[in-house]
């Protein structure tokens, strides 16, 4: 039994993966995700295409030479955050808490805490076949002791497959691999490291820490870098909840640069949706909303507007973030992008005026907020009444638009596989 075991679970092709489960019809074939546009390219494809040696990020008319009956599908950023969220969720609610999410279709569970003495793979296989089994989609578990090992164990496990890699076996399983397989370790950073003769993951685990060259290259993180090549690694999960002082989301495009703006604002959206559904769970409005973008050289490049009044709506956010993009985005590609709410403040904390001849019960905009500084005195009072009577039926009416808007979000705001299955 491991002294901690980790897993990372990435699913499989997950942007083909999760067209698929809306679309059986798209199973055992030929699918790329991508306009079919002979400049564009192609962010996603299946298994497939990939055993013929088509790769991601391939244009369109060189996939088609390779594999002519190929089908393309629109990409349809909605639909991945909704099925990846849902997943995390689930995975949450049934197996562990003690989750750190990656990116949207991976993640690492601590499962040292309930896994006692069972096998780590029968764990696995139950998570795995689960997922696939709830939501169709397939994923691979990557099985060990710290994160790195559990993550380089997912990647060489794939399509579907569980992976174990511990201390026993990382020799001969991430030391033959080329240097470019390091989780971590960017191209840039790999044609370096070639330069200066360290082609695969062993030659690097072997490297001497006083390197001067190495040193140059990885400054503080070297020490990091060479314990990981040589089976060592954190294995802290980080899902600590703490008090937020900002909310954000983002996503990177490994092996492709996106260049549509209409491309570009459904991510946004999508990013944007994920934020705002944390920001209302956790009863948060923000005074500050941003975008971020990632330029080809792995830049980042940000941009930012304060409201007068504080929000946690989705359409609010979304007109803020289309002026921010128009501004920050000059139509050059982008390898990611990411939004970020700011200067968060508790929503029980701002006075609540409903409109009074509004036409939706929930409609808590803008111009629906004000500063009450009497709120505490107020809440306090009821507090009293309520031990009074030890019931707590008594609420102030920001307690009560909180439940019904929660209600309504849940039956309107985030869509679910049977809302996408009807379109």
């Amino acid at each position: 039994m491991y002294k901690k075991t980790i897993f990372h679970i990435d699913f499989d092709s997950y942007f083909v993966s999760a067209h698929r489960s809306v679309e059986p019809n798209l199973m055992n074939k030929p699918v790329a995700v991508g306009r079919k546009l002979s400049r564009s390219i192609a962010t996603s494809i299946s298994y497939e295409l990939k055993n013929k040696g088509v790769k991601t990020g391939w244009p369109v008319y060189r996939i088609l030479q390779v594999e002519p009956k190929t089908i393309f599908v629109e990409p349809d950023f909605e639909l991945y955050t909704t099925i990846s969220n849902q997943i995390f969720q689930f995975v949450k609610e049934k197996f562990t808490d003690k989750m750190e999410i990656f990116s949207i279709d991976e993640f690492w569970l601590d499962v040292t805490d309930i896994i006692n003495e069972t096998d780590p793979l029968i764990l696995a296989t139950k998570i795995q076949k689960d997922i696939l089994y709830k939501f169709k989609i397939p994923a691979t578990v990557g099985i060990s002791e710290n994160k790195f090992l559990a993550k380089m164990a997912s990647g060489l496990g794939k399509p579907f497959g569980l992976k174990v890699i511990d201390n026993t076996n990382y020799k001969s399983e991430i030391w033959p691999l080329n240097i470019g397989e390091f989780f971590g370790i960017g191209k840039a950073t790999e044609s370096k490291l070639k330069k200066l003769g360290f082609n695969t993951i062993g030659q690097l685990a072997n490297a001497n820490p006083n390197d001067l060259e190495l040193n140059n290259l990885f400054r503080s993180r070297l020490k990091i870098v060479l314990d990981e090549a040589n089976g060592k690694g954190s294995s802290y999960v980080n899902n600590a909840v703490t008090e937020a002082k900002s909310l954000g989301a983002d996503y990177t495009f490994p092996y492709y640069n996106i260049d549509e703006f209409e491309d570009l604002l459904k991510m946004a959206r999508s990013l944007a949706a994920r934020v705002a559904k944390q920001a209302q769970d956790k009863n948060l409005l923000a005074y500050v909303v941003a975008i971020n973008l990632r330029d080809v050289d792995k830049h980042w490049h940000s941009k930012q507007e304060k409201l007068e009044f504080p929000t946690n709506n989705l359409d609010e956010i979304m007109n803020h973030l289309i002026y921010l993009l128009h501004s920050l985005w000059n139509g050059e590609g982008l390898r990611g992008i990411g939004v970020r709410l700011m200067n968060l403040v508790n929503a029980s904390e701002v006075g609540i005026q409903l409109k009074l001849f509004s036409t939706n019960p929930y409609d808590i905009t803008i111009d629906s907020f004000v500063e009450n500084p009497k709120i505490k005195k107020v809440k306090s009072i009821i507090k009293t009444i309520n031990r009074q009577y030890h019931n707590a039926s008594l609420n102030t009416a920001d307690v009560l638009v909180k439940r019904a808007k929660t209600k309504h979000l849940r039956i309107f705001s985030i869509p679910t596989l049977e809302d996408k299955k009807e379109k």
